[in-house]
């Protein structure tokens, strides 16, 4: 099985589309952003996994840091390493973007996410996620 991470392009929205649709019951927009990285992770050629990573300043601490948000593989692709070269990937990459730390939540029932997680060096912290809609 042959894994590779590169950028998302508009040629995978289907194929992303439905991964989020299957992961997180929603539609992925058109929308682009510069401050936003999109990835995809292929399994032999076939569109299997998807996270993007974000670029945001913490300006108390003066420095760059990394949000990965969207993280989430196909179910059929689960439980095969495809999580764990998505997230090394992206570790990686916020090195080279020079970003001081990355970021991240989980919805808590995502316990193979956690581990995933866990396993390539996050440390889950005390928190609260909250969130308004206006």
């Amino acid at each position: 099985m042959d894994i590779v991470i590169r950028k998302y392009d508009d040629d995978d929205y289907a194929a992303v589309n439905d991964i989020i649709k299957e992961a997180f019951d929603f539609q992925k927009s058109h929308c682009h952003d510069d401050n936003n990285l999109e990835y995809v992770a292929l399994v032999d050629g076939v569109v299997a996994g998807y996270f993007i990573l974000t670029k945001i300043r913490d300006v108390i601490l003066d420095v760059n840091y990394i949000y990965v948000e969207y993280v989430c593989v196909k179910s059929e692709y689960q439980n095969m390493g495809v999580a764990t070269k998505m997230m090394q990937y992206a570790i990686k990459e916020a090195q080279k973007m020079k970003a001081s730390y990355m970021e991240l939540t989980s919805n808590c029932k995502r316990l193979s996410a956690h581990h995933v997680y866990e396993k390539v060096g996050f440390i889950k912290r005390d928190t609260f996620v909250y969130r308004i809609y206006l």
